[in-house]
């Protein structure tokens, strides 16, 4: 048997969406599809139009927590199955 080493890797992808909100629910929903992976963690999240050099910083974690708890809510109100 072979042990398993970890490694750590910081990926950048452009992702295309109406809104940051969209934009971090889509950078949210890839990265839990990623097959083991563990401990991930958004180091920087802007917006980067097309063409500009400028680019606007977000602050990923204060809408994934918005994003969160959205949806726990959601799963709260919702009615029972049975």
């Amino acid at each position: 048997m072979t042990k398993q080493k970890r490694y750590r890797v910081q990926v950048q992808f452009d992702v295309y969406a109406e809104s940051d909100k969209a934009a971090a629910e889509l950078i949210g929903d890839t990265i839990y599809n990623l097959i083991d992976t563990h401990n991930n963690k958004v180091i920087y999240f802007s917006e980067a139009p097309y063409a500009n050099i400028n680019h606007r910083e977000i602050d990923y974690d204060s809408l994934d927590r918005k994003i969160m708890n959205e949806m726990s809510s959601k799963l709260m109100n919702d009615p029972l199955a049975f």
